[in-house]
């Protein structure tokens, strides 16, 4: 089941959408690692970036997200006081 808080971040996602495909674009337009991107009208970024953000919720890893992480015991901390320490 899906957590308050998860779904308030994927409601201010999809709501903000075109503020926050906007500066993504900016950034991606100019990134040295992302040249595909450095030709393509401004514009047509800016599109899919919003498509992205509005359809956000409805993406494959909302399960993923959605879970509660699992600790396995190679994860722990060997000197730890507690038995259930994250490494």
């Amino acid at each position: 089941m899906q957590s308050s808080y998860a779904t308030k971040l994927i409601d201010l996602i999809e709501s903000k959408a075109e503020n926050i495909a906007k500066q993504w674009a900016a950034d991606v337009m100019k990134h040295n690692r992302t040249p595909s991107y450095h030709s393509l009208p401004k514009d047509l970024v800016i599109e899919q970036g919003i498509n992205f953000y509005r359809l956000f919720g409805k993406c494959p890893w909302r399960t993923f997200l959605m879970k509660k992480p699992k600790i396995f015991p190679g994860n722990m901390r060997k000197n730890s006081t507690s038995k259930n320490t994250p490494a």
